[in-house]
């Protein structure tokens, strides 16, 4: 009842290593763009902070603010295709914008 030791098979040991660097690279894609996000929040605030509003209430708010608001237009967006908000992209082929 033995199991005969099998052999790795190259092709999915490379598939399991470009799945994980890709992992990787979408993690380290996020990371830059949330920096980024809170970076910008930040110098925002900070220059919005001479117009008497408060640094740290703001920072979060803008914080919160710049990446929702895609989020927000997309929504919005799918719900005016009549396609839902979970309904995700779907494309039919067309190339551009129906007027």
């Amino acid at each position: 009842m033995d199991r005969e030791p099998v052999a790795p098979d190259p092709e999915h040991q490379a598939r399991h290593r470009l799945i994980r660097r890709a992992t990787w690279y979408t993690i380290g894609l996020f990371a830059a763009a949330a920096r980024g996000a809170v970076g910008g929040a930040a110098l925002i605030a900070w220059i919005l902070s001479s117009a008497r509003l408060r640094f740290l209430e703001t920072w979060i708010a803008l914080s919160i603010l710049i990446p929702g608001i895609p989020r927000i237009g997309r929504a919005v967006e799918a719900l005016r295709d009549g396609r839902g908000i979970g309904a995700g992209d779907r494309d039919d082929g067309g190339g551009g914008t129906e007027v």
